[in-house]
């Protein structure tokens, strides 16, 4: 008997719980990036713990909602590694992960990010580490584009919440002279496009904003009479902005990294949608890489032979469920890239570019 309660004993000691932080805006302006990420988190974590956790290890997600409050994101990254986390998922938005950074450093916490894109993020050998691309080669995408369709300038309007992301996307095209004016908003229902409308001199039209706030401003530019080829960026690019965005969103294109029809995700929507009642969206395919992505170093991290950054360095490509991933020494991504396209209030693929 007392060897038997020994036994067990060591085998508990052998296999502590693993603890997986997880920090976004669950309640703030970009809820919606925040909300399909923990649901995929959550669905992960509870997958992997019936099929035995890893190496033996159970896990747990730790969460924290910082509702949008920059300020806060610090503070909320000391209490998850207080909290016992070995590491993060979170820094939806490139903000987000700039504010991070720091105390990334100062306490040797890794954090992966689903969706943070800037450009200025990528070559550092940091604490981040994304299992997205940098959104700079969304922006020589979109050029392209307008070469092939004789397209000349933009009106660029944008969030002032994300100045890093929109910077990736400004500061390549106005390098190439396709940036006719630059319209920054707070809040798009204090935007006020007429002025530069009836200017008329550019050719298209860029929204750079979450997909609530790109199908605000794109309703406020149809409402002013502006008809012209509409793109917005990647940040918008769940169905809600072609949903609240009605007849004004059908016809804008986007480049992005997923392509939520392929056929390796038909198991995690078919999951998603029994216990969440909807399909999941860009931000919860990109969590699910993400966790995908950790736990596999926390794999090789287990056998006790390596740090975890160790472990996350060592991984140099992982199978997602759409494809592999590559990974380079500074935890930055490669991976395709989809051109899509709003028609009939559902968004397409109509490109795929390797």
């Amino acid at each position: 008997m007392a060897l038997a309660a020994m036994a067990t004993l060591v085998s508990c000691e052998r296999a502590p719980e693993y603890v997986i932080g997880f920090t976004a805006s669950l309640s703030g302006v970009d809820y919606l990036l925040g909300t399909e990420g923990r649901n995929a988190a959550e669905l992960y974590v509870a997958k992997l713990n019936q099929e035995g956790g890893i190496r033996g290890h159970t896990v747990r997600l730790e969460a924290r909602d910082h509702a949008g409050d920059l300020g806060a994101l610090q503070g909320i990254l000391r209490g998850l590694k207080d909290a016992g986390a070995l590491a993060v998922i979170g820094a939806y938005t490139s903000a987000e992960a700039e504010t991070a950074l720091p105390v990334l450093a100062e306490l040797e916490l890794p954090l992966v990010s689903p969706s943070a894109t800037a450009a200025s993020l990528s070559g550092k050998r940091d604490w981040l580490w994304r299992t997205i691309m940098s959104g700079e080669w969304d922006a020589e995408v979109l050029a392209r584009l307008m070469d092939q369709e004789g397209l000349g300038t933009l009106l660029v309007v944008a969030s002032s919440r994300n100045r890093a992301y929109v910077n990736t996307y400004v500061q390549p095209l106005d390098a190439q002279g396709k940036v006719e004016a630059l319209l920054v908003f707070d809040r798009p229902e204090q935007l006020d496009c007429a002025p530069y409308i009836q200017a008329a001199g550019f050719d298209a039209i860029l929204i750079i904003g979450n997909s609530m706030e790109s199908a605000a401003v794109a309703q406020e530019l149809r409402a002013n009479g502006c008809a012209k080829p509409l793109f917005v960026s990647g940040w918008a690019g769940n169905v809600e902005f072609a949903r609240y965005g009605g007849a004004s969103a059908e016809g804008a294109r986007f480049v992005h990294q997923v392509d939520a029809d392929h056929p390796g995700l038909e198991e995690l929507k078919n999951d998603y949608f029994r216990v969440y009642g909807e399909e999941p969206g860009f931000s919860a395919i990109e969590t699910w890489e993400s966790l995908q992505f950790l736990c596999l170093a926390l794999e090789g991290w287990s056998r006790g032979q390596v740090s975890l950054r160790q472990a996350l360095e060592a991984i140099s490509s992982f199978e997602g469920p759409t494809g592999t991933i590559i990974m380079d020494v500074n935890g930055d991504a490669k991976r395709p890239m989809y051109i899509k396209e709003v028609r009939s209030g559902n968004i397409v693929v109509v490109g795929r570019i390797d």
